[in-house]
């Protein structure tokens, strides 16, 4: 490892999928020579370089090295570049990203193997036809001001093997920017919300498969390098058919009614405003969770959506204070006993905050053309707050028999919020909810 100052120490590095770039130096720190206890707190660097055995030559991003005891300290990263030539400059740039997501075929709009065609039985003689056509206008451009996202169908071929035939393809992403992003620009900027755009179009988890930077050499001849970090699962894979999950997806890159990077900046921008509705939502429609979870996870999101939205009530809370205090009063001279009046005082509520029954009533209305073909709607808000209180306070055990439809409406609503705040069509929420 290669420290700013010049300084060159043996260690090991590990880069291993969906984990954070790690290892150990085999030396002491810049600085804490005289260092008499242990562990010191990490030293913190924007870059460290690194020179594998194997030849690669792998720049450590964010990286803290604390030192445990004389000799030996621990190096984290959040990410690795790995590759050749790279300039040991936390502000490198890189011009353009290719990656793959799990799952981003359901979104691109189009499949790229056309036809096929081949006999069924060989003849017990003579010679035999296996054909395939690829559907090149499957790959599709957009271009949003300085930014292009291509949508791409990796080829491989077995056209030159005497004893296989085949085509295979595999779902990219890639994208250009002007404004060459730094490698953790690239991630937080581009790749994280495209991943969670793909998840929210398939309401499934899914996960960043490869990922490879390009950068120039002599400003005229590209490469590219690889980047390993937790998000990165370091697993290229290629699509079979999977007749229960193709074609079934919210909307297709290829029929938005914008830009696909136009939404990409709109879901950030509806992320951003709308977080306590967005975060438990996705988990709760996407993780593998049981029907509780689930079900407490879409209640909380709804009233994150409508609290955001309309406020904790019809009125300022100030106000609200005001005319309890005001009634209280009122019934005090109206010769109401202390003990009467004690639990007035305990149960109006202090700021008079919609009540669940409310906010869900109100949020099903806004949206009930859209869902009423595939969920029931008589089950919102119908027992949802009891349920609710049940279950956060352990007063009693729903079973998840009575969950589960509630739980899917619930879902159902809530997507439907999303995707109307993003103003997309909802007539493709029937490929993934159904009563």
């Amino acid at each position: 490892m290669i420290y700013p100052n010049g300084d060159r120490q043996a260690g090991q590095l590990e880069l291993e999928p969906s984990k954070s770039p790690h290892g150990e130096v085999f030396g002491t720190p810049p600085g804490l020579e005289k260092a008499t206890s242990f562990p010191q707190p990490p030293q913190h660097f924007s870059v460290l370089a690194c020179d594998l055995r194997v030849g690669y030559q792998p720049l450590l991003l964010n990286a803290s090295v604390e030192m445990w005891f004389p000799g030996r300290s621990l190096v984290r990263a959040e990410a690795a570049v790995v590759g050749h030539g790279l300039e040991q400059d936390p502000e490198s740039t890189f011009p353009e990203v290719s990656l793959q997501i799990t799952g981003g075929h359901r979104i691109f709009g189009a499949t790229p193997v056309k036809e096929t065609s081949g006999p069924r039985s060989l003849p017990p003689q003579g010679t035999v036809e296996y054909k395939a056509t690829i559907d090149v206008d499957a790959n599709r451009s957009y271009q949003r001001d300085d930014v292009e996202l291509r949508c791409r169908y990796w080829l491989s071929a077995h056209n030159l093997d005497y004893y296989r035939f085949g085509v295979r393809t595999a779902p990219v992403f890639e994208i250009r920017d002007a404004s060459r992003p730094t490698a953790l620009g690239w991630i937080a900027d581009h790749v994280l919300p495209l991943r969670e755009l793909v998840t929210l179009g398939t309401l499934e988890q899914q996960t960043v498969s490869w990922l490879e930077l390009d950068h120039e050499d002599d400003g005229t001849k590209f490469g590219s390098v690889q980047v390993f970090s937790r998000e990165i699962a370091q697993s290229p894979y290629a699509p079979t058919i999977d007749r229960d999950k193709d074609g079934r997806s919210l909307f297709v890159f290829s029929a938005l009614p914008y830009s696909p990077l136009e939404l990409v900046e709109r879901w950030e921008k509806l992320r951003a405003a709308h977080p306590n509705f967005i975060e438990p939502l996705i988990r709760g429609v996407t993780e593998p969770t049981d029907s509780r979870s689930g079900f407490l996870l879409t209640v909380q999101a709804l009233e994150g959506l409508h609290t955001e939205t309309y406020g904790e009530g019809s009125q300022y809370s100030a106000k609200h204070k005001e005319e309890r205090d005001s009634i209280l009063k009122d019934v005090k001279q109206l010769g109401l006993s202390k003990k009467r009046r004690a639990f007035l005082h305990r149960w109006l509520d202090m700021n008079g905050r919609y009540s669940l029954r409310d906010r869900l009533k109100e949020l099903r209305d806004d949206v009930a053309d859209d869902v009423l073909s595939i969920v029931n709607l008589d089950l919102i808000p119908g027992d949802v707050p009891l349920y609710r209180n049940q279950i956060s306070h352990g007063a009693g055990n729903v079973p998840a028999t009575t969950l589960r439809p509630v739980g899917r409406a619930l879902a159902a609503l809530g997507v439907a919020h999303v995707l109307r705040l993003l103003d997309l069509p909802r007539d493709r929420m029937s490929h993934l909810f159904t009563r």
